[in-house]
């Protein structure tokens, strides 16, 4: 019976130190702890560490990650995660809320706060599309431009001529390659 400790953080500006600190206070040997930078857009199983502490988990262990959304991508992928540790007979500690799947009450409180986390989720897409569709009625175009106007048509075409790269081109413009490329082939 072994207790392992799992980590994660999006970008290598964060730090996975304060996570492994948090699950050697809670118990879990430095050794057992393991850690990754990947997206949380990633799904588990898509996250290599966390892929391969999984296939070593064993009848009796443990698994204790500091909060729910280290876990997975949205609720269905950490109830999916749980769910398989559960047919393992391993539990998960979720350590910021004190829940512990090894428990009737633990597993209860796991899909609950996972329920609630999916709400948020698709209450947060909802108003990303109602603001978005409020912006078009206003004339406003969110997101990246899709296009150049004739003056930076003109400037993009100069900068290939002077030889500066497509992403270069791109970059100091603020349009996307593709969009830089059409304007220059329009030149040719």
């Amino acid at each position: 019976m072994g207790v392992w400790g799992y980590a994660r953080i999006s970008t290598e500006e964060q730090s996975l130190e304060v996570q492994a600190e948090v699950l050697r206070v809670a118990g879990v040997p430095a050794e057992n702890i393991r850690g990754e930078v990947c997206s949380g857009a990633t799904p588990a199983l898509r996250r290599p560490v966390l892929r391969e502490l999984l296939g070593c988990l064993c009848p009796g262990d443990s698994l204790v990650v500091v909060k729910l959304d280290r876990l997975g991508r949205d609720a269905s992928d950490v109830l999916a995660v749980i769910a398989d540790l559960e047919t393992r007979k391993v539990a998960v500690r979720l350590l910021d809320m004190g829940a512990d799947t090894g428990t009737a009450a633990g597993r209860l409180v796991v899909q609950l706060l996972a329920a609630v986390a999916q709400w948020e989720r698709g209450v947060m897409v909802e108003r990303t599309k109602a603001g978005i569709e409020a912006a078009r009625r206003a004339g406003r175009h969110p997101g990246r431009r899709h296009s150049l106007t004739p003056f930076q048509r003109e400037e993009a075409r100069r900068m290939s001529r002077d030889g500066r790269s497509l992403r270069d081109i791109a970059r100091v413009l603020g349009v996307a390659k593709s969009i830089v490329g059409r304007a220059v082939k329009e030149a040719a």
